[in-house]
C-alpha cells in the first residue's frame, strides 16, 4: 500500500526522495547521508513542493535487501529497523527544524516507533480523518517546534476510503471533510 501511495504522491505533485539507506545504517556515513537528505528535502520545502522520503517502495524493493546485507555486513549489534529509524527520526526532526513545517507524516509502523521520540512528542490528539486508524493528530510536545505539529502516523496496509493510493495527498490537505 505505501509504495503506491509513493507514486501517487510522484504522480500528483510531491517531489520523492529516496533515502540512502545503506548508508544511513553505518555509524561512519550515516551523518553525511541524514545531511543529505535533510538539505534536498528543505530546498523542495522552501521552493514550495511537498515531500515525500522513503526508504523503499514496498517489501520486494531491492533497497531492502541491499540494506540488510549492509547491516550485517558491519557487525553492529541492534536491530536494522530501530537504527533506521532513528535516523530517519533524525532527519525528519532536523527538516522540521529548518523549514517550520507545520504538517507531516510517517509511514510504517516500526518507522513510526522510532522516529517519534526524536520529536520529543509526549501525546497525540485526534483532529481529522485521513483513513481508518490513522487521523491526522496534533501533537503536544515540550519543545516549541514540535507542540501543535500536525502529525499522522500509518502503518503500511493504511489507506483512505477512497479508491486513490491518495493518503499523503489526504494528509497534506488537512484530512478528510466530513467524515
Amino acid at each position: 500500500m505505501t509504495a503506491a501511495q509513493i507514486d501517487w504522491a510522484s504522480e500528483n505533485g510531491f517531489r520523492d526522495i529516496r533515502l540512502d539507506t545503506e548508508a544511513l545504517v553505518d555509524p561512519n556515513a550515516a551523518a553525511t547521508a541524514r545531511e543529505s537528505a535533510v538539505e534536498v528535502a528543505t530546498d523542495a520545502l522552501v521552493a514550495g513542493d511537498s515531500v515525500v522520503l522513503y526508504s523503499a517502495r514496498g517489501s520486494d524493493d531491492p533497497a531492502l535487501k541491499a540494506t540488510r546485507r549492509r547491516f550485517r555486513s558491519l557487525g553492529i549489534g541492534g536491530a536494522l529497523e530501530t537504527r533506521l529509524g532513528r535516523e530517519q527520526g533524525e532527519i525528519l526532526r532536523e527538516v522540521l527544524e529548518r523549514t517550520r513545517l507545520r504538517r507531516a507524516c510517517v509511514a510504517g509502523g516500526d518507522t513510526s516507533s522510532h522516529a517519534i521520540p526524536r520529536l520529543g512528542i509526549r501525546a497525540l490528539e485526534a483532529i481529522a480523518p485521513v483513513g481508518p486508524g490513522a487521523p491526522l493528530c496534533r501533537a503536544h510536545a515540550d519543545d516549541p517546534a514540535f507542540d501543535g505539529l500536525e502529525i499522522a502516523l500509518k502503518g503500511g496496509q493504511i489507506g483512505t476510503r477512497h479508491e486513490a493510493a491518495d493518503y499523503f495527498g489526504v494528509v497534506r490537505e488537512g484530512g478528510v471533510a466530513g467524515e
